[in-house]
């Protein structure tokens, strides 16, 4: 037993000896908005939101990387509608959602920097939104 537990400790500190762990993520932001006329009545739509989708990976060798992305996304919409009559009708709304995405990357060819890469990924996740 006790050479096996020295074994296995061999193999993953040799794997570990060319691996490299990596960082990264998206950040974005999304604005949307134009007045339109509908029937006489004055429309005024908008949404927002913003996504922080932060990064992490580990590359076991040259060709092989696994890592996983969370993605949050908050949100909010609403409109405003103006009748001929001058009546005015309004809505809110807020929204949040976030995923998990682990994956798997594989470097099928490559020169020096350049490569083509395939890459797997699983996405879990879920949304809520609220309207008023």
């Amino acid at each position: 037993m006790k050479k096996l537990l020295i074994l296995l400790a061999a193999v993953l500190l040799s794997i570990s000896a060319n691996a490299q762990w990596f960082v990264g993520g998206q950040v974005g932001m999304n604005v949307t908005g134009n007045k339109t006329i509908e029937a006489g009545a004055s429309v005024n739509p908008f949404t927002f939101s913003v996504t922080l989708a932060p990064e992490v990976g580990y590359y076991f060798s040259d060709k092989l990387a696994v890592g996983a992305s969370l993605a949050l996304t908050p949100g909010a919409s609403g409109s405003t509608t103006k009748s001929p009559e001058g009546f005015v009708a309004k809505t809110n709304g807020s929204s949040f959602s976030w995923s998990l995405a682990p994956y798997v990357r594989y470097k099928f060819w490559g020169i020096k920097k350049f490569g083509i890469w395939g890459q797997a990924n699983v996405y879990v996740g879920t949304s809520s939104s609220k309207a008023e």
